[in-house]
């Protein structure tokens, strides 16, 4: 696993960001862990478990300065690669979807995914 120190020259993460018009997740809840890069996968990690994650409408990727990542979601900032997050949402199992929101998912990126609430993802304090 990559941690954000570590991304000087890494390959840019895939960024599945959520239309506006889709549909919530049939069971919201918070979840915490961190915010890791695996190749191209951003996932949320807890314990042994992890969820690829999907971010509210607005989200953008950004390089910093250091080369790392940040995903800049809107009216909460950026959140880095590393982080400690918290995202309200649902899971979404698709573990053998190819796509999720229109972008192909590379094989070892797929589910269980984490459908993040518009606005509902932040640092963790």
């Amino acid at each position: 696993m990559q941690s954000a120190g570590s991304a000087a020259h890494a390959e840019a993460p895939i960024l599945i960001v959520r239309p506006a018009s889709s549909t919530r997740p049939s069971m919201m809840t918070e979840l915490s862990g961190r915010l890791v890069q695996t190749g191209r996968c951003l996932f949320l990690v807890q314990d042994e478990y992890r969820w690829l994650m999907t971010w509210p409408t607005g989200s953008e990727l950004r390089r910093r300065s250091d080369g790392s990542f940040e995903i800049v979601v809107p009216e909460q900032g950026g959140i880095p690669v590393g982080a400690e997050i918290v995202a309200e949402g649902g899971q979404l199992d698709g573990s053998t979807a190819t796509t999720i929101f229109g972008v192909p998912i590379p094989e070892n990126c797929r589910g269980p995914y984490w459908v993040t609430d518009p606005g509902g993802v932040r640092l963790r304090r």
